[in-house]
């Protein structure tokens, strides 16, 4: 995005957010940054130091949606149009809701939930399930897999592993 494009955006943008961070910068001890939020909710820029690019570049924040329909939020450069960390590091629901930010209006950039159906239901949007789960085998990937939605998965679990994520 050029200067002259984003002056112009900013213009019509409705609130400015400044928020303190810990994270360095070349040159930094620390980074206070304005976050533009459109009225709509759907365009959320900043600049930020991409280290793909080894420079402070705009980015704005968007999503990509997993096979089995969660998005996981990450800030995108606007001269690469890829994250800003490799490997790309994803921003927890809970900070970008303090913002009051709606997930739902940020772009989609990538939608995977589209492609897999449930194995035991036919819903569209199943994740990638492990027969043999992986915290009672090693070699839990050399076991037959399928696609379950989350419905599905969450009800093998509860039958096949109860408590297996308290431990």
């Amino acid at each position: 995005m050029k200067k002259k494009d984003f002056e112009n955006l900013k213009a019509g943008l409705q609130e400015v957010v400044e928020i303190e961070r810990g994270e360095r910068e070349p040159s930094r001890s620390f980074v206070i940054e304005k976050i533009i939020i459109s009225p709509d909710g759907k365009f959320v820029t900043t600049r930020r130091f991409c280290k793909k690019c080894n420079s402070l570049s705009f980015v704005r924040l968007v999503r990509d949606i997993t096979s089995n329909g969660i998005s996981q939020i990450y800030w995108q450069c606007q001269v690469h149009h890829g994250g800003i960390h490799s490997p790309r590091k994803n921003i927890k629901h809970e900070k970008v809701k303090s913002l009051e930010i709606v997930i739902e209006n940020l772009p989609v950039i990538n939608n995977n939930s589209e492609f897999f159906v449930c194995k035991k239901c036919g819903a569209i949007g199943a994740a990638n399930h492990h027969w043999a789960p992986k915290h009672l085998f090693n070699d839990a990937n050399d076991w037959p897999q399928d696609y379950l939605c989350n419905k599905c998965h969450g009800e093998w679990h509860d039958k096949v592993t109860p408590g297996m994520y308290k431990k």
